[in-house]
């Protein structure tokens, strides 16, 4: 569970549409940084007044509330306040349009996920409020890199007694560059994820395998509604958007058109092999 987040808004009803989910992923006191973005630093008083709204409600629930303000693009402004290292995850509200609100762009939300150094938990007006069951979709594709996300989604599941992790794969057709691939037997995936499902169960938490085959973004979101899932979880490396077959259009496809939070860690290592 997070102890330090930070959640750039701007206090309005789209803002909130994050906390709920974001709630989720808090450990008990945990505090959260309410950063608002604005064009120059004379508008910064009135952009912290308008975070105000929020600060009764999340304190009466025990976070430790802090406002603070920055100037300038979104974006760069919002991986300049998670450099320092002060925070463990970022919780963003996406709308996909630039013509609503500058914050919420779709755009700024591509290039946070690209660059944040911090875990990314991300949602849309869409993203629907349910009871939270301790389900986590876990998105691999064959790579050491896509392993990255076991610690965390195992540290996050394994806070609830009845916590579980879905490991998915999806075999599909074509490489993100159209080149005809070689798929492999449902058999063989499942028996390549099997050690990572035995590492999971050493540490307490329940893990079942699920193999598709087709389009990925289509079947990450038929697997989420169908496993019931609080969050979907991938991991990136920050270069040309999500690993081998999670590429940034796959991800776009999986936020706009999925009712559930996604959950993004940035790979440590680099972008080539496996």
């Amino acid at each position: 569970m997070y102890a330090r987040a930070l959640l750039p808004t701007d206090g309005s009803e789209l803002a909130r549409t994050v906390l709920e989910p974001l709630r989720g992923f808090l450990r008990e006191g945990a505090a959260i940084t309410l950063l608002t973005v604005v064009e120059t630093e004379a508008d910064a008083p009135a952009a912290e007044d308008s975070l105000e709204s929020l600060r009764p409600e999340l304190e009466a629930e025990g976070y430790e509330v802090h406002l603070r303000s920055a100037s300038g693009a979104p974006g760069p402004a919002i991986l300049s306040a998670l450099r320092g290292g002060e925070f463990d995850l970022l919780a963003m509200t996406s709308h996909g349009r630039t013509g609503l609100r500058r914050i919420f762009a779709g755009s700024v939300t591509e290039e946070v996920m690209r660059e944040s150094p911090t875990p990314l938990l991300v949602t849309t007006p869409r993203t629907q409020v349910r009871p939270r069951n301790g389900r986590l979709l876990a998105c691999l594709d064959g790579s050491s890199r896509a392993t990255e996300l076991l610690p965390l989604v195992s540290s996050l599941a394994g806070q609830r007694a009845d916590g579980h992790v879905v490991l998915l794969e999806v075999e599909t057709f074509y490489s993100p560059e159209g080149t005809k691939l070689k798929l492999r037997s449902s058999a063989e995936v499942a028996r390549e994820l099997a050690p990572h499902a035995r590492e999971l169960n050493d540490a307490g938490v329940g893990t079942s395998i699920r193999v598709e085959v087709g389009d990925p973004a289509g079947r990450i979101l038929r697997a989420a509604d169908e496993e019931d899932v609080d969050a979907i979880v991938l991991c990136t490396h920050g270069r040309r958007g999500l690993l081998r077959f999670w590429t940034g259009s796959v991800a776009e496809t999986v936020l706009r058109e999925g009712t559930r939070p996604l959950l993004v860690l940035r790979s440590k290592q680099g972008p080539s092999g496996r």
